[in-house]
């Protein structure tokens, strides 16, 4: 079943993000299951 969130959940971001790592060009965010995503910036 899907889910969309249309607007911002700390408990969300709580129970499944470890940690969000700050870039010049990107930001990587890595989940507590130890998947990371990096994402550019636009530009």
């Amino acid at each position: 079943e899907r889910h969309d969130i249309s607007e911002y959940d700390e408990k969300l971001v709580r129970k499944y993000i470890k940690k969000i790592k700050v870039y010049e060009d990107r930001f990587s965010i890595t989940f507590k299951s130890e998947i990371s995503v990096d994402i550019e910036r636009a530009s």
